[in-house]
């Protein structure tokens, strides 16, 4: 047998025990983070997704929740092939919520890698506070008008002192 061949058997066939979970963090919007996930391995196993905040896990980030991937996202089977419910939506919490913040997001498979998200992180700079506010600027008031000075009272115009 051929030596490339038989690499390539070697490959198909370790390929089911290497496979992972994959998946996109599609969008942050209306304070959710949504997206999908998957087993490429058992595409009828929901995923769950972690969520940090401010820093990627194990790297000083925060910890936001968890979602399952268990909604409908027919675009995900088509373009994958993988049947199954893969879709996510998380409620993010006070100060993530309009994408001011990095959110972090890894599909979470037991005794698997844990792969980051395509598109995460998302939002902000890590760690920073939310956007500041503008100061309200106050309405513009009128320039004083001088009082008017009575005639002969001022310098006198066109004359030169000697």
């Amino acid at each position: 047998m051929n030596i490339r061949v038989l690499t390539l058997l070697s490959l198909f066939a370790l390929a089911p025990t290497c496979a992972s979970a994959r998946g996109s963090l599609d969008q942050i919007a209306q304070g959710f983070a949504s997206g999908w996930a998957l087993d490429e391995r058992d595409g009828q196993t929901s995923v769950v997704v972690h969520f940090y905040g401010d820093g990627p896990a194990g790297q000083g980030g925060r910890l936001l929740g968890t979602a399952r991937a268990e909604r409908p996202r027919p675009d995900v089977n088509r373009a994958t092939g993988i049947v199954g419910d893969h879709g996510f939506r998380f409620r993010l919490p006070a100060g993530f919520e309009r994408g001011q913040r990095r959110v972090y997001a890894y599909a979470i498979l037991s005794g698997r890698p844990n792969p980051q998200l395509t598109g995460s992180p998302k939002g902000g700079a890590p760690g920073g506070p939310p956007p500041a506010t503008p100061p309200a600027t106050p309405p513009a008031t009128p320039p004083a008008t001088p009082p008017a000075t009575p005639p002969g009272s001022g310098p006198a115009v066109g004359s030169l002192d000697a």
